[in-house]
């Protein structure tokens, strides 16, 4: 048998209809890199008088992964619906194009959907069911859009790939296909663009946590449950009129809500709808930075997402494509 090349390691999904009942993985996501790992937690006892561990029993067995790759039109809707279910309706006078809505409720339990993850070649693979993400990030620079994420899943077992995996066809953003909003109001959200915004990062992080039992039929964890997120908003502006209009209104006794939306606008789908990523927070500005960014005067503002009546939400993800079902 040939030896096994890490070029030919690939990653399949399938999107589960029961969370943790494995399905097979029939999807490939060209630019998300999902790398697997198994995590053993275990405990050490070592009597008196003996050098070495007496005895080293596992008492969680489990996955984890990393998720990288660009800010993408298509694929990512598999990963953004293991944090929140996502609505698919057509946009007004569409026929092929779907928007994907992704809202994390300000309370309540949000819903979310499952995944198998496969990796490995033709030879063999490791299988992890009940795929979830933590951790989701958007980072916008200067030369890159990209996304990142932490997830975990029940212990990863030996499997096969799945064959004839249906490669979603792949679609990323740029750098020069992105717009910062930032209004005061939430009606005028999408009006006032950050003229000269160097760069954003969004962090949804926390969004749910392992649950461990006592009862010999779950060898792994038997589900996840939501906990207070970690969630915050940075981005840097050249020091202009509009950075230092946000500047001095900032005081101990004003703090105003900004309303936030970053948007990747791609190529034209069908009549005047286009891909799109559109990613809308409510938050106000807690930290200050002087910046330099390729020798440009900016300020670095980090938000922290707040309860508001008017957006009623914690976050909202809108994803335009032309994928139908997942």
């Amino acid at each position: 048998m040939a030896g096994r090349g890490t070029v030919n390691r690939v990653v399949q999904v399938g999107v589960e209809t029961t969370p943790g009942t494995a399905v097979p993985a029939n999807k490939t996501l060209p630019t998300m890199s999902l790398v697997l790992t198994r995590e053993l937690e275990h405990k050490e006892y070592r009597a008196q008088g003996y050098k070495a561990v007496g005895e080293v029993p596992i008492v969680k067995d489990y996955g984890s992964g990393n998720l990288t790759g660009p800010l993408s039109y298509t694929e990512i809707v598999y990963m953004l619906n293991t944090l929140v279910t996502g609505v698919i309706t057509t946009p007004g006078g569409g026929t092929t194009s779907r928007d994907h809505t992704f809202t994390a409720g300000l309370t309540g339990t949000d819903s979310f959907k499952t995944i198998t993850v496969q990796e490995g070649d033709s030879n063999a693979a490791v299988q992890m069911p009940y795929s979830v993400l933590l951790d989701f990030g958007v980072n916008i620079t200067l030369d890159e859009a990209a996304v990142s994420g932490r997830l975990v899943g029940q212990a990863p077992s030996n499997a096969t790939l799945t064959g004839s995996p249906t490669a979603i066809a792949q679609l990323s953003s740029t750098p020069r296909q992105i717009d910062l909003f930032m209004d005061p109001t939430f009606g005028a959200l999408g009006t006032t663009k950050v003229t000269d915004c160097l760069s954003i990062n969004a962090q949804f992080n926390n969004k749910q946590a392992m649950k461990w039992v006592l009862n010999t039929t779950n060898t792994t964890f038997k589900e996840t449950i939501e906990v207070v997120p970690t969630l915050s908003f940075t981005f840097e502006t050249e020091h202009n009129a509009q950075s230092r209009s946000l500047f001095a209104g900032i005081t101990t006794t004003a703090n105003p809500i900004q309303y936030f939306r970053l948007k990747a606008t791609g190529p034209i789908i069908e009549a005047a709808i286009p891909y799109k990523f559109q990613l809308d927070v409510a938050a106000k500005v807690t930290a200050l930075e002087q910046t330099d960014v390729d020798g440009v005067w900016g300020y670095k503002y980090t938000c922290i997402p707040v309860a508001d009546s008017s957006f009623n939400k914690a976050w909202q993800i809108i994803v335009t494509n032309t994928i139908a079902t997942l």
